[in-house]
């Protein structure tokens, strides 16, 4: 369970560094993520790699705390289709990569990418 910790603490730094350069993950630079709104470049990219077996409508309750104005499962699938499908895999791969130079390990989880 340490590994999961660690390996989420690295996913989260990995997407604290892509949203300073979110211009370049998303498909309109110009207007995607531009305003401050519920769903944030950061917080939905972190937010669809870390989904459950849960409903969406779930997911998104859990995500924001079980309040009433949660933001409805069609706006999150706008928001995530925003982002250019090489985030994802960049994500992944740098928070990988990191991870493993982190705790010296021999790659025991190279099937995830």
């Amino acid at each position: 369970m340490n590994n999961y910790k660690s390996l989420k603490r690295q996913l989260k730094f990995c997407i604290k560094t892509m949203n300073d350069s979110s211009s370049l993950f998303v498909v309109d630079s110009n207007k995607d993520f531009t305003r401050k709104r519920k769903h944030l470049f950061g917080s939905t990219l972190f937010n669809v790699l870390l989904l459950e077996s849960g409903s969406l409508k779930d997911e998104m309750f859990k995500l924001f705390g079980y309040n009433l104005d949660t933001p409805t499962a069609s706006s999150f699938v706008q928001a995530r289709s925003k982002i250019r499908p090489d985030a994802f895999h960049s994500a992944i791969k740098d928070s990988k990569t990191t991870f493993y130079k982190a705790n010296n390990s021999n790659k025991p989880f190279s099937a995830i990418i």
